[in-house]
Formats: C-alpha cells, structure tokens, sequence
C-alpha cells in the first residue's frame, strides 16, 4: 500500500503539518529524485525566495508544456495563465 499525502492543515501552532509533507515526498518511493532534491534544497532558503523561484519555475513549465502539447499535435493548448499581481514574483512585477 503507497503512502498518503497527509491530512489538511487545520493549524498552523505547530509544525507537524510541514513534517508530514516532508517526510511523504522524501520518504515515497514513487517521488521524483528531482522533486527530492528541490525540497532539501527549499530548507536551506527563505520561503519568500523559494515562493518567488516557485512561480517563475511554474510560468515557465506550463509554457513548456503548453508548446510540447501543441508541437505533438494534440490540439490547441490552453494558454499559459498569468499569475495575479500580488502573486506574482518580484523579479516579474514592473
């Protein structure tokens, strides 16, 4: 039987939600080695940092894919979104 992703966070009084999340992902043997490496990474920095690279990483896989999906023929791709303004990472905001 896989692991299950660990139940909704209700609190924030104490970190054992964060610890459940990270024991899944480091732990499960299904994860990515990458996705593995890019959460020990995330610890060593500062979690507005980690969220800003974490928009620009997401802006930028869906464009991938989005080109991938229509290069492979499979129709129309639905276009990338762009984040919210308050979302969205300081390096893009004008």
């Amino acid at each position: 039987m896989s692991p299950t992703w660990p139940k909704p966070v209700t609190s924030l009084s104490d970190d054992a939600a964060l610890q459940a999340r990270l024991s899944f992902v480091l732990e499960h043997p299904d994860m990515s080695p990458w996705l593995k490496t890019a959460v020990r990474s995330m610890l060593a920095r500062a979690s507005g940092d980690v969220l800003n690279d974490l928009e620009i990483l997401n802006d930028i896989a869906r464009l991938r894919h989005a080109l991938s999906v229509q290069a492979a023929g499979q129709g129309a791709p639905e276009t990338p979104r762009e984040p919210a303004a308050e979302t969205r990472p300081l390096s893009l905001i004008h």
